[in-house]
């Protein structure tokens, strides 16, 4: 999964942790305080379960598009059919 950096730093955690280092009029930050903030992630553990359970509904996800797209195939054959058999009534 990718995060943007702006998204990462503006996150409620993150920002508040360089709120809580800014100091001085231009409220700067040291490399220091960059290095200190706290990353939170889950152990190693939950995150394989976390992408076996993604992937799980990724494929569930992949079957479903392809069981829409042969429903919507047979819709459109059906709708041809119909018209066909309508032509040929006159």
């Amino acid at each position: 999964m990718h995060i943007s950096l702006a998204r990462f730093f503006t996150s409620e955690l993150i920002f508040q942790q360089f709120q809580n280092a800014q100091r001085g009029i231009k409220n700067s930050l040291s490399l220091t305080d960059i290095k200190n903030v706290v990353l939170p992630l889950p152990p190693l553990a939950e995150q394989k379960r976390i992408v076996a359970k993604v992937d799980e509904l990724m494929k569930l996800c992949d079957q479903l598009e392809a069981s829409l797209r042969r429903q919507q195939e047979t819709a459109q054959a059906l709708a041809a059919s119909a018209l066909c058999l309508l032509g040929s009534v006159r």
